[in-house]
């Protein structure tokens, strides 16, 4: 296999250049991977925000992926849970929604991605640094794989060599992530300060006084939770977020001077 000797030394011979993100995917997909039928590969690493955000990918499994741009680690996915747990894990996409009842919020995206590529795998694996994970890298195959030790062993490795490039201070990986403004399926603390309060049955103009926002801030960043997540109006936003368990269930509010 390509995918032992020859793809996965030049790959780390890549590494050592420190390369930026969306290079890295590009060489795992042309190097380690070769014999997986990657379509897509993505890499993504924890933020302060108690998300996941994606840094680098090479391939698109739809034009409109972006919406999973960041991903709340409170929201169960394939990819938080192969965070949480710590182990790799593969779903087919055929069932996909099935498994991940959450993801029925996007129905119409994995609908899509599903008459793409056929059933494919995606497939999750955590990046570990002192025995915590840290971050994920996430692909899609097009094609049939027989799961094998040898395959599992390839992507620990693959995995490994990932930390040791994300963690290395020239990397610029830390750096993305202080300064990333990602949209995804995640909440800002602002919205959620602003959708805590709507829950109270306070209107925008009280919310605003509460937090010292305008009217207009609040009524923006509403729209925009409501346009995100395909629903109309206030309550239907705080109710679906809510279910999505990207909205805790209860939180102080802390009021501006």
């Amino acid at each position: 296999m390509k995918s032992d000797v020859a793809g996965f030394t030049g790959f780390l011979r890549h590494l050592a250049y420190l390369p930026e993100p969306n290079s890295v995917a590009q060489a795992l997909v042309k190097g380690p991977l070769y014999d997986f039928g990657v379509r897509s590969l993505d890499i993504w690493m924890e933020s302060e925000a108690n998300d996941l955000i994606r840094i680098g990918r090479f391939g698109s499994i739809r034009d409109d992926n972006r919406i999973y741009d960041r991903v709340s680690l409170a929201f169960e996915t394939p990819l938080t849970l192969s965070f949480h747990e710590g182990r790799t894990t593969t779903v087919g996409l055929a069932n996909i929604v099935k498994e991940y009842p959450a993801l029925t919020v996007d129905q119409e995206f994995w609908d899509g991605v599903f008459r793409a590529n056929g059933d494919g795998d995606l497939v999750q694996v955590p990046l570990f640094l002192q025995g915590a994970a840290i971050g994920v890298f996430t692909f899609l195959t097009n094609q049939d794989n027989v799961w094998s030790a040898e395959k599992f062993t390839i992507l620990d490795s693959v995995a490994a060599a990932l930390t040791l490039w994300a963690t290395h201070p020239s990397s610029g990986v830390l750096r993305t992530l202080r300064t990333s403004q990602h949209n995804g399926m995640s909440l800002s603390p602002r919205q959620v300060e602003i959708l805590l309060l709507v829950r109270e049955g306070k209107t925008n103009a009280a919310i605003a006084a509460r937090l010292g926002y305008s009217a207009s801030t609040v009524k923006q960043e509403l729209q925009r939770v409501m346009t995100r997540f395909n629903v109309h109006t206030r309550s239907d936003a705080v109710s679906i977020v809510t279910d999505l368990k990207l909205l805790p269930a209860t939180e102080a509010i802390e009021v501006n001077a």
